[in-house]
């Protein structure tokens, strides 16, 4: 994503020091700095950030990882500043969702939302965290067929990421 500043930021899901992936930036002019590296399934600031991270409101950058934090394999929401100071504002436990692959959406209220692979029902959810992060989950999917259109269509284990109409 491009920031503010003019710069890009991003992830790498699976570099660094611990191969638990990383944050960086490049300059217009293609100098890539790393400005943090994630530390790994017993880290808790999680492991694997494949959704990359979008600009909130505040200027900081927010993300997912696919797994660590506190529970090892739930995956996190952080926030990190463009200098690199990492926050991790949730941890995903099972009963809640867990693995976020996708990136979060910041809507127009003001709080984020986002996709987890797994957990909930067993087969992910939707999940509405406010900037402080304090989770409510909004949706787990059955994986039942129940939620198809019709047929027998299975939903579950969301991997990307949402979009805001024009309606809200």
């Amino acid at each position: 994503v491009q920031g503010t500043d003019g710069n890009f930021y991003g992830t790498t899901e699976d570099d660094g020091q611990s191969g638990a992936g990383t944050f960086f930036t490049v300059t217009p002019s293609g100098t890539l700095t790393t400005l943090y590296t994630f530390s790994g399934f017993y880290g808790p600031d999680g492991v694997y950030p494949y959704g990359g991270v979008i600009q909130g409101a505040d200027g900081n950058f927010y993300g997912t990882t696919e797994g660590g934090g506190i529970y090892q394999s739930g995956g996190t929401v952080f926030r990190i500043t463009p200098s690199g100071t990492l926050t991790t504002l949730h941890s995903f436990g099972p009963t809640e969702g867990y693995a976020p692959a996708g990136g979060l959406l910041q809507g127009t209220d003001g709080n984020f939302y986002g996709t987890t692979s797994a957990g909930g029902n067993g087969y992910g959810t939707i999940f509405k965290m406010t900037p402080s992060g304090v989770l409510s989950t909004l949706h787990a999917f059955a994986g039942d067929g129940s939620e198809g259109s019709g047929g027998g269509f299975f939903s579950y284990s969301p991997m990307g990421s949402l979009v805001q109409g024009a309606d809200g």
